[in-house]
This record gives structure tokens, C-alpha cells and sequence, in this order.
């Protein structure tokens, strides 16, 4: 999966953004059964500012049905790296 960057991100709180990242959550593809056996991935914080150019190429393994009407959603959230790592 190549994932180029985040656009027009808004602060929820009162500091501006600083150093976004995209937290994929692998577990909701699977069944809790098959779960135990995938970590979460996530893109390291690179650039400021709030339309950050990440450049990132992930891979990864699931076990993903061949009907494409079983075909799971892949959630992820994105954080923002905020004073020495508080997210």
C-alpha cells in the first residue's frame, strides 16, 4: 500500500498540527480469531504542518476472502505527534 500524504488536517484542540501519522488497524479485516496474529501498522510522523507529504510504502499479509462481496474495510485514524512523542 503506498500512501502519499494527508491533506487539509485540522487541530481538535488548540495547538496547530505538528507531525501527523496514519495508524492502520489490520485487526478489523479479520476475524477475532485470526486477529492475534496481526499487529497494527502505522507511518512515522515526517512532516509538519497540516497537509504533510508521508511517502510511505507499507506491506503487509491478511488472509482476504476471493468473493469481493466478503471483502473487509481496513480502518485507520491518524494522530498527531505532539511535544517529544504525546500523541
Amino acid at each position: 500500500m503506498q500512501i502519499l500524504g494527508l491533506r487539509g488536517l485540522q487541530s481538535a484542540g488548540v495547538l496547530p498540527v505538528k507531525k501527523a501519522f496514519i495508524q492502520f488497524n489490520l485487526k478489523s479485516m479479520v476475524p477475532p480469531a485470526l486477529g492475534a496474529n496481526l499487529n497494527n501498522l502505522k507511518t512515522d510522523p515526517k512532516m509538519p504542518g497540516s497537509d504533510p507529504t508521508l511517502n510511505t510504502l507499507i506491506e503487509f499479509n491478511a488472509p482476504l476472502p476471493r468473493e469481493k462481496l466478503f471483502c473487509p474495510r481496513l480502518s485507520c485514524s491518524v494522530f498527531d505527534n505532539i511535544v517529544q512523542g504525546l500523541h
